[in-house]
C-alpha cells in the first residue's frame, strides 16, 4: 500500500467546504484527512455529513461520539443524527484561533459495512482553552446500503473558513 495526494487547498469563509466524486470515489476505500479551519462565526462545533450522488445527505442516519482527553467529558448520539460531531470543544474565530482535525474516512464504496469517520481534534479558543480530544461516527447501519460520494463540512451555525485542507487516498 501507499497513499496519494489527490488535493490540497484552502478556501475563503462559505457555508460549506465540500469534496464530491472528484476525489471520493471507486478509486480508494480508505482516505486519510488534513483539516485546518476556523469559523467565521465563534465558537460553533465542526460537523460532517456525507455526499451522496455529490449531494449532502441531511437525513437522521449518522452517528457519533466526541471527547476531550482532559477530562470524562463527552457527547454522543447513536441513532438518527442528521450529522457527525466532529468536535467536542469550540474554536474561537480570532487571530491563531481555530482547529486542526486529522482524520480517517473508511469503507466508503461498501453497500453492506457502514462508511466510518475517525480521527483526533485541536482546537483553540483563547490562551486558556486549548484543547485536544478524539472523535467518530458514520453512517448508522441503515444507511450501509449507499455508497457515498464525498464529505460536506460546515460549523454548527456561521461560514467555515477553510485555511488547509489535504486528503489522501490509501492505496487498495
Amino acid at each position: 500500500g501507499g497513499m496519494v495526494k489527490l488535493f490540497q487547498g484552502s478556501a475563503a469563509a462559505a457555508a460549506s467546504f465540500e469534496i464530491n466524486s472528484t476525489y471520493i470515489n471507486s478509486t480508494y476505500d480508505n482516505y486519510l484527512m488534513f483539516i485546518d479551519a476556523t469559523p467565521v462565526t465563534d465558537a460553533q462545533t465542526l460537523r460532517m455529513r456525507f455526499l451522496h450522488s455529490d449531494s449532502a445527505h441531511t437525513g437522521g442516519d449518522y452517528f457519533y461520539e466526541c471527547e476531550v482527553h482532559s477530562s470524562s467529558t463527552h457527547t454522543y448520539d447513536h441513532d438518527a443524527a442528521d450529522h457527525i460531531r466532529m468536535v467536542y470543544q469550540t474554536p474561537g474565530n480570532a487571530a491563531g484561533e481555530g482547529l486542526n482535525v486529522f482524520c480517517t474516512l473508511t469503507q466508503v464504496n461498501s453497500t453492506s459495512r457502514p462508511t466510518t469517520v475517525k480521527g483526533d481534534y485541536t482546537v483553540v479558543n483563547d490562551s486558556a482553552s486549548s484543547q485536544g480530544g478524539t472523535f467518530n461516527g458514520g453512517q448508522d447501519l441503515g444507511g450501509r446500503a449507499t455508497a457515498i460520494t464525498g464529505i460536506h463540512l460546515y460549523f454548527g451555525s456561521g461560514n467555515i473558513i477553510m485555511n488547509d485542507f489535504a486528503i489522501y487516498g490509501v492505496v487498495k
